[in-house]
């Protein structure tokens, strides 16, 4: 299964432990998680509703639908997504062009982040990257009632982790707060996860645990990941250390070091 659909299926199983799903729905949830890959560090992106339509195998009149509810959703005291209209003057006629859309800073922060693309220069990418990044494949979401599954058969089939249910369920986690987890420390390894994801201002260990029982990763993963954003903090280049930490254990379950 190609990484991408891999962090599609992890999205979708945070979000679900989060409470984040049940909160916005997921139909606006589907949205943003599409939204998502196209955006830049401040969550702005200009996908078309074609591209849109491409990606979730759904109709325009669907999309715009969805993008109209998901104006209208609130979360944390703010609406998950801000849509403006794209224009231009030609000829002194008003020529309306494909919608830029940004999502919410709280969204970013409590979900998105992690799964965005960091660049070389650790940063988010920049306009050029987004504008030559390729289309991601089209990509299947659970059926529920609020998200119509006439537009394709596809969207009755649930992506899982390498053909298996994702870490988290497999090992039954609920959201972990790290004073919750440092009351259960039990030997050096707990410490040391414990450690490392106070270090990095993480507000839960849940990401840490799924790393460690990943047999892709496990405890060298983390400490190797560890070691490259420490390094990387040394020169006073990190913008984020949970999403550098997160593009490190990628990268060690791909078998780059």
């Amino acid at each position: 299964m190609k990484e991408q659909t891999r962090q599609f299926s992890q999205l979708w199983d945070d979000g679900i432990k989060s409470g984040i799903v049940g909160k916005i729905g997921t139909q606006v949830f589907a949205l943003l998680v599409v939204l998502a890959p196209f955006m830049n560090e401040r969550g702005e992106c200009y996908p078309t509703e074609n591209t849109l339509a491409f990606i979730l195998h759904k109709s325009i009149p669907s999309i715009i639908k969805m993008v109209s509810k998901a104006k209208k959703t609130i979360y944390n005291g703010e609406a998950v997504l801000k849509v403006r209209q794209q224009k231009r003057v030609d000829n002194g006629k008003i020529l309306w062009g494909s919608n830029f859309y940004t999502i919410s800073k709280s969204i970013r922060s409590d979900l998105l982040s992690r799964y965005v693309s960091v660049d070389k220069n650790l940063s988010t990418e920049n306009k050029s990257n987004l504008r030559s990044k390729t289309l991601l494949p089209p990509i299947s979401f659970p059926p529920t009632e609020e998200v119509s599954t006439n537009d394709s058969r596809s969207l009755n089939h649930i992506f899982t982790n390498d053909n298996k249910k994702s870490l988290i369920n497999i090992n039954g986690y609920n959201e972990i707060s790290l004073m919750e987890f440092r009351k259960t420390i039990k030997n050096e390894v707990d410490m040391k996860c414990y450690e490392i994801a106070e270090w990095l201002g993480e507000k839960n260990i849940n990401f840490i645990l799924s790393a460690l029982n990943d047999n892709k990763c496990g405890m060298h993963g983390i400490e190797h990941a560890y070691r490259k954003v420490k390094d990387y903090v040394g020169d006073g280049n990190v913008k984020s250390k949970p999403k550098l930490f997160n593009w490190h254990i990628q990268n060690y379950k791909k078998g780059k070091r």
